[in-house]
């Protein structure tokens, strides 16, 4: 009887550890995936990102394709075209 309490005890033991192992290797690949995308060289991230333009009433720097020309001068938003 006393046996099979241990046979119990070790299987219960074993599966926990192979539970938290299980556990730590999805952790580590978690913590690669994000510090590999956070730190890539900046020649990768900026690829096709277009030009900065600046803001022609407060000088805020934003991408050309987000830029609202007006009268031939980029402004960050609409509010920024009235004077």
């Amino acid at each position: 009887m006393l046996r099979i309490f241990f046979i119990a005890l070790l299987a219960i033991i074993l599966w926990y550890v192979i539970k938290l192992l299980s556990n730590l290797y999805r952790l580590i690949l978690h913590v690669r995936a994000a510090t590999d995308s956070q730190f890539r060289p900046a020649a990768k991230q900026s690829l096709n990102q277009g030009t900065m333009v600046k803001c022609s009433k407060c000088q805020l720097y934003i991408l050309d394709r987000d830029a609202i020309i007006y009268a031939g001068k980029p402004y960050c938003c609409q509010e920024h075209t009235n004077n």
